[in-house]
């Protein structure tokens, strides 16, 4: 008896363990490379009707990503963290070695205004990384840019100008390292 108690309380745990977090978490996997192949297409660059933000946003939904919809990158790179979906690294020699196709590049305003927590001012989508020669390659809207080249020195320096500020001397550039590997499962511990 105590046997058969035990076998169901197991069946129960693993079962418990296996359920998703949430239905809708659950199917939101990242395929970085389907962002990636989406974002290098000189027709949906060309062709988007909207500004940066949005246009990662739009790359980041054909990765899987499909509840994201933002048109400013605070507010963006605010939700992916929230939700799990991505890290925010400061751009240095150490987290540009985990620099991958699929991530983004989020430019804020370190002053912060209004009551965001990110002012944010330019984000772009790294569409390829080659490690061993030191450069990216991204595409982003605003100017439109279409599977262009950034070197790692370029990247470390990488700055917009602050519409409310009128500098770039308070702008901080943020690599947002997507997980690409998330299962959204919970995770069982003893």
């Amino acid at each position: 008896m105590t046997k058969r108690i035990f076998c169901i309380v197991l069946a129960v745990v693993l079962l418990v363990c296996a359920v998703p977090i949430s239905a809708s978490a659950a199917s939101l996997k990242y395929d970085a490379s389907k962002a990636a192949t989406w974002a290098k297409d000189k027709n949906h660059v060309a062709n988007f009707d909207g500004k940066c933000a949005s246009f990662v946003s739009r790359c980041l939904r054909e990765g899987g990503l499909t509840d994201i919809k933002f048109t400013t990158p605070g507010d963006q790179m605010a939700y992916i963290e929230k939700k799990g979906y991505g890290t925010k690294l400061a751009i240095n020699d150490t987290n540009i070695k985990k620099l991958k196709k699929g991530d983004v590049i989020t430019v804020v305003c370190s002053k912060g205004h209004n009551s965001s927590k990110y002012w944010g001012l330019h984000t772009i989508f790294v569409t390829y990384v080659n490690q061993e020669e030191g450069y990216l390659r991204y595409s982003a809207k605003n100017n439109d840019h279409c599977n262009t080249k950034m070197t790692f020195k370029q990247l470390k320096s990488y700055k917009v100008t602050c519409n409310k500020c009128g500098s770039s001397k308070n702008a901080v550039a943020y690599i947002i390292s997507m997980n690409a590997s998330n299962s959204y499962f919970s995770k069982c511990t003893a």
